[in-house]
């Protein structure tokens, strides 16, 4: 959990879409046991969201088999990209899980969003 912000520079009002997702870094395991059905990701309409935005991305992370995470956040015009188009605003944190409090949440993970 954290907040998303934007560079100055950034007009939302470009883009339709905030997409976020939270996976492991190394991740062919985690996507091949997840395929298309990815638990933490989430798609808001940029029109409703103002900055900096809240956020909580995932659950109860105790159990994980990886360390090791990236929350992604970009502005995006089409839904259901694995990251963003070239040109599209981006922002990423690293997420070690041992050091979230009680191995469980992670508090205080904020993403910027900056122009490529």
């Amino acid at each position: 959990m954290g907040f998303v912000d934007l560079h100055d520079s950034i007009d939302p009002t470009q883009y339709v879409y905030l997409e976020m997702v939270f996976r492991p870094i190394d991740n062919a395991e985690y996507l091949a046991r997840w395929s298309h059905n990815e638990p933490y990701r989430s798609l808001i309409e940029v029109e409703s969201v103002s900055f900096p935005r809240i956020y909580g991305l995932g659950g109860s992370m105790g159990g994980s088999d990886f360390d090791d995470w990236v929350v992604r956040a970009w502005l995006a015009m089409e839904e259901g990209q694995d990251g963003p188009l070239p040109g599209e605003p981006f922002g990423y944190t690293l997420v070690d899980l041992n050091k979230c409090a009680n191995g469980n949440r992670c508090v205080d993970v904020d993403v910027f969003i900056e122009i490529p």
